[in-house]
């Protein structure tokens, strides 16, 4: 029960505004297809059902998107495989969707310009990572921000990739979990920060210093970096 709650005319519009932005050559490809099929000659049975069923799928899935408390971005990777498989049974003029890709391939691109080019980061973040890619080879880390290991070239934990407030709220994360995934012989760091792991896991430090952990550095009232020592991973 805890967590933010959306409405659902802001989850539809969401819904739709991510589908165009991210996702545009897939709804470029739908929109001429479901537009081709009109103007040519109904294909075969088969084919018919198969694209109301997979019509029906799609469509249960935006409302369920629609109306589950709180829809995040990712959530629509859920539509996009019904949405996919509906272009393939109602396929565009290629040679209209040649046309539409000279502009739909800028325009998903220029929208997801962030995810493709990340920009570099800079001060505490970047000693943070910096500090994660001086670990020995083969270690995994834990942060309460994982893009922070990922940004490193390292791993996670087993369930330590998703460390949204939302798992700790519903007691999915808690100090126990956490300890016993950075206890695993492949895990040698932790990174906490205050308005993460540092405040909501109750004890976390005591029992990270318990399975051999002590703190490496303090950025201020920013981060903390714990290190196992000694931290000997499999390669």
């Amino acid at each position: 029960g805890s967590g933010p709650s959306y409405s659902r005319l802001y989850q539809f519009d969401k819904l739709v505004f991510t589908l165009v932005t991210r996702d545009g050559v897939l709804v470029g490809a739908l929109v001429l297809g479901v537009v081709a099929s009109l103007r040519r000659a109904e294909g075969t049975r088969d084919r018919r059902d198969d694209a109301r069923l997979i019509s029906l799928w799609a469509a249960l899935a935006a409302l369920v998107l629609v109306f589950e408390k709180a829809m995040f971005a990712g959530h629509l990777a859920t539509i996009v495989l019904p949405l996919a498989l509906l272009v393939a049974c109602r396929p565009p003029d290629m040679r209209w969707l040649a046309l539409a890709l000279v502009v739909l391939v800028p325009w998903e691109i220029a929208n997801q310009h962030d995810i493709l080019w990340p920009s570099q980061l800079t001060g505490v973040d970047a000693g943070v990572v910096e500090s994660l890619r001086s670990l020995p080879r083969g270690a995994e880390a834990i942060a309460d921000d994982p893009g922070l290991v990922w940004r490193a070239g390292r791993s996670t934990p087993a369930q330590m990739n998703d460390t949204t407030d939302m798992r700790v709220f519903q007691g999915q994360l808690t100090t126990r979990v956490v300890a016993e995934a950075a206890a695993t012989r492949q895990n040698c760091a932790v990174v906490l920060s205050p308005k993460g792991f540092g405040t909501q896991l109750v004890g976390i430090r005591p029992a990270l210093q318990a399975v051999g952990y002590r703190l490496a550095h303090a950025y201020g009232h920013s981060r903390e970096f714990w290190l196992k020592d000694p931290c000997r991973p499999v390669p």
